[in-house]
């Protein structure tokens, strides 16, 4: 899903562990976006629930949270 499809600040997005954050923005699966970062949160902790690999995106800070890899936002 691209970023045009939907609306919100933070974006829900799969990984595999070999891909890159900005190789998965461009071309990977969305699964929600929100502009509660809360709300991104829990549905990441669906994603993440079915043993796949994700972070939430935000927008206007350019910086990706991938509570399983790291601590904090990264900046891309």
């Amino acid at each position: 899903m691209k970023l045009e499809e939907r609306k919100g600040r933070y974006f829900v997005y799969e990984r595999g562990l070999l891909r890159s954050y900005k190789s998965a923005l461009s071309d990977g699966i969305a699964y929600g976006a929100s502009d509660d970062l809360s709300e991104a949160m829990g549905l990441l902790d669906v994603v993440l629930d079915y043993g796949l690999n994700g972070f939430v995106y935000d927008v206007e800070r350019g910086a990706v949270r991938d509570p399983v890899h790291s601590e904090g936002w990264i900046e891309l």
